[in-house]
């Protein structure tokens, strides 16, 4: 899932800065699409620890996470990949 997830903030950052059609973007607006991209993969990493997490173990079992395993991941700062 966060395979996906980074490549799809990769996708849209290229496809923002106008890598497609050899354009340029300013430094800043590519650093201020750097940094909500960063807050956007931030936000969504919390949120599916958070439901991970949520999960009844009938569930868990469904895709091979144990009880220990979806807490001690929903436990990781939002930061840490």
């Amino acid at each position: 899932m966060e395979e996906l997830l980074e490549s799809t903030l990769i996708h849209r950052s290229a496809t923002m800065r106008g890598d497609s059609h050899g354009e340029r973007v300013h430094p800043t607006t590519e650093a201020w699409i750097w940094i909500f991209d960063t807050l956007f993969g931030w936000i969504e990493r919390y949120r599916q620890r958070r439901d991970l997490a949520s999960l009844p173990d009938h569930l868990l079992r469904d895709i091979g996470v144990s009880r220990v395993e979806a807490w001690m991941e929903a436990e990781k700062p939002f930061w840490r990949a």
